[in-house]
């Protein structure tokens, strides 16, 4: 008896195309880029991986931090650190490897009293949230000072302990006020431009209760972490209200301690969460997808991750300011719309091969009646 007399024959097709016969050709290049791709996806949703850690025990050595509340990834490659309890930043390569300290504690020029927020911009200029001074200071890629904006107050354009900043597109700047539970928009000269929430805190729609980190995403919107109410909220560039989610917990997808939001090259959505000891990925829907970290102080452990930052290769630098670290996580990217039209391509050529091997099978079913008499 024949084997697999009615069945199409896979293996055979993937021979035949491999070795280039017909149209299997066409069909063995897609159908190897739609397997490759399928196996990146696969391994996106393991989530990420641990690296490295910059730092360990507290210090004030260079390379050393003493509750590091922020990282900001530069346009270079290097990372940015607010090292907060020493009053000072600090610039590593993408390797860890320590390259400058600038500032000292102080309310002058390029000094610091508690910085807290670090951001760099397109040009690699670093911005500071200089906490206990109110203000945002400028440093060049050499962290050189440059300019300063903000004075103490909760009239507009003033700043009462401002905690963190993010960039949007236009090059202007959103600040998280924290203790006037609000956030506010920036030129990059500093002139104020709009106000998001109010002095009182609140639960409301664009209320905030205890801020933390924001982020601005592909279509220009900010994302706010709104930490006493366990969610995030989302508005446009003139500051109207357009969604939010969360909830608190210690569940897939909810949050306790909410402390900073980043995006990634997908458009995904990533947070640190101090009181889980633990990252979590949404889509920009608030749909959960993974998560990573648990309470410690071993490689890829937490001990309070405050702020988080993605670089151009798509790997997470986060702030750990209980363990006194910086630890970098990689990522595997999201399958692509690319990925999901080459499988679909794949199944077409799948389909279009089997339609072929049964036209050939019936033609030479059609000679072989001929030959023997049986086609009329």
């Amino acid at each position: 008896m024949k084997k697999n007399s009615g069945c199409f024959s896979y293996r055979r097709a993937l021979g035949r195309a491999l070795s280039g016969r017909g149209s299997y050709r066409a069909f063995a290049g897609v159908l190897a880029t739609a397997l490759l791709l399928a196996s990146a996806s696969v391994h996106a949703a393991t989530g990420p991986s641990y690296v490295m850690t910059i730092g360990s025990t507290s210090g004030n050595a260079n390379g050393q931090f003493n509750a590091p509340y922020d990282v900001a990834a530069a346009p270079s490659g290097n990372v940015w650190v607010a090292d907060t309890g020493n009053d000072r930043i600090q610039e590593f390569t993408s390797s860890g490897a320590w390259l400058r300290t600038v500032g000292s504690h102080g309310g002058g020029n390029g000094q610091f009293w508690s910085p807290q927020g670090i951001a760099v911009d397109v040009s690699g200029n670093v911005w500071e949230a200089d906490s206990n001074n109110n203000r945002i200071e400028q440093f060049d890629t050499n962290g050189s000072y440059i300019t300063q904006f903000g004075s103490y107050g909760s009239a507009s354009g003033q700043l009462n302990d401002p905690m963190s900043l993010a960039f949007d597109h236009a090059g202007n700047m959103w600040v998280s006020d924290w203790w006037n539970n609000r956030i506010q928009q920036f030129t990059s000269g500093g002139t104020w431009l709009v106000t998001v929430g109010g002095t009182a805190a609140g639960s409301g729609n664009g209320q905030f209760s205890w801020l933390g980190g924001l982020a601005v995403d592909a279509a220009n919107n900010v994302w706010v972490c709104d930490n006493n109410n366990s969610r995030i909220q989302e508005f446009d560039t003139s500051g109207t209200f357009l969604s939010k989610f969360g909830s608190g917990g210690g569940g897939n997808g909810q949050f306790s301690g909410l402390t900073d939001v980043a995006f990634d090259a997908s458009g995904n959505l990533w947070d640190t969460e101090d009181w889980n000891h633990r990252i979590e990925e949404f889509t920009t829907v608030g749909a959960y997808l993974t998560q990573f970290g648990t309470q410690g102080t071993g490689p890829g452990q937490f001990g309070g991750p405050e702020g988080l930052s993605i670089d151009g290769s798509g790997n997470i630098w986060i702030a750990d300011k209980v363990n006194n670290t910086i630890v970098e996580l990689a990522t595997v990217p999201e399958p692509s719309t690319f990925a999901l039209a080459a499988l679909g391509a794949a199944a077409l050529y799948l389909a279009i091969a089997r339609k072929e091997v049964s036209q050939k099978r019936s033609q030479k079913r059609g000679q072989n009646d001929f030959l023997t008499g049986k086609g009329g």
